[in-house]
């Protein structure tokens, strides 16, 4: 089978994560090719191209270029001719909708959505119009897929919720003991630390902001408390702003992006998690598969994933999130570790989700039943 993934870029956020995934999995047996609207440097290019993906940059980053950006779309599907596209994110989703318009494609399109969050009116109109051209759509969870179904942006006779997928490490070839030392000696904590750990893109919508003043709080009643916060993106320069103002650089570090997240989940305390919304937030579990209790605001969806496992915080409440930090560092909340991480690895494992997505969506669509 001959597979196109088309995604806006390939950074390191979840949705592309799971495009790598899938890719890593589906290029086993079938033919893969990953287009990308946008060039932008990636070691996950580096890794698909070190397993002989096929990756292509179509450098779409002004609109006086749209037309040609079409012309050379078409080609590389023509050259490729394959059996499915599944475009992922909104400006992907929209992208290979038109393509099937401007040049009459029958070729099968599927559209997948990672977030709740519908985005600008623009784009809610830009789905409503190019909803024909999409033969089948997902989202990472019901809630998400819900709330694009009542909102007229998916039809809902052809739409369902796929959870993403990754790879299940074995993290018992890692040494904590170890890897909590080097932890400890490169950011110049103390042993004995309470270490919380935020892996995500630096934007907006994951509210860093509200992470950082809870630990600043949270300090006042447990001087232990650590931070690190793993991740780049456009928000670096506020955040750094920000712990310089609320003078908490001793205690909340800025990692920067790193290839073995596990490296330091293994080695820390208690994962945080506080944006506004989500679509399947995969570091949480990442987390659990890390024996990592978790502390999370209360994102749309958030239940299908912490489940009653581990406490949630309203938006916005500044007070409880810290008072939960303090709570998690005198060792409550931990009952449910091993639940938790047996829950993801019977649900998400990115070998069962890739059979999933081949016998029951791209298969079934290539053979238009």
């Amino acid at each position: 089978m001959k597979i196109i993934y088309l995604i806006n870029s390939f950074g390191t956020g979840g949705a592309e994560k799971q495009v790598f995934s899938l890719c890593n999995e589906m290029h086993k047996g079938n033919q893969v090719l990953l287009i990308r609207l946008k060039d932008d440097p990636s070691d996950l290019v580096q890794c698909l191209d070190r397993i002989d993906v096929k990756t292509i940059s179509l450098n779409m980053n002004t609109i006086k270029g749209l037309l040609l950006f079409f012309f050379s779309l078409a080609k590389e599907i023509k050259a490729f001719s394959p059996d499915v596209i599944h475009a992922h994110l909104p400006h992907s989703i929209i992208v290979a909708r038109l393509y099937k318009l401007i040049f009459n494609s029958s070729v099968r399109l599927i559209s997948t959505a990672h977030t709740s969050n519908i985005g600008s009116k623009h784009f809610k109109m830009l789905y409503k119009m190019t909803e024909r051209y999409s033969d089948l759509n997902t989202n990472v969870s019901k809630l998400a897929l819900n709330r694009y179904v009542d909102s007229g942006i998916f039809n809902g006779n052809k739409s369902f919720s796929v959870p993403n997928g990754f790879h299940i490490p074995d993290v018992d070839k890692y040494d904590r003991r170890e890897l909590r030392k080097e932890i400890v000696e490169r950011y110049a904590f103390n042993d004995n630390d309470f270490i919380c750990l935020a892996i995500s893109r630096l934007a907006k919508v994951k509210n860093h902001e509200f992470m950082i003043k809870s630990i600043k709080k949270a300090l006042n009643d447990n001087k232990t408390i650590r931070l690190l916060i793993l991740g780049d993106g456009p928000e670096l320069k506020n955040i750094k702003k920000m712990i310089s103002e609320l003078d908490v650089g001793n205690n909340v570090k800025l990692v920067g992006n790193v290839t073995d997240i596990y490296r330091y989940s293994l080695a820390c305390d208690l994962y945080l998690m506080s944006s506004t919304y989500e679509g399947m937030p995969l570091t949480i579990c990442e987390a659990m598969l890390s024996n990592l209790p978790i502390l999370t605001t209360q994102f749309d969806g958030y239940e299908e994933f912490i489940c009653d496992f581990y406490p949630s915080v309203a938006q916005g409440d500044l007070e409880k999130y810290s008072k939960f930090i303090n709570e998690f560092s005198l060792g409550m909340y931990r009952d449910n570790i091993n639940i938790a991480k047996e829950n993801v690895q019977n649900k998400y494992d990115i070998r069962s989700i890739s059979k999933y997505w081949l016998t029951k969506f791209y298969q079934k669509e290539c053979s238009n039943e």
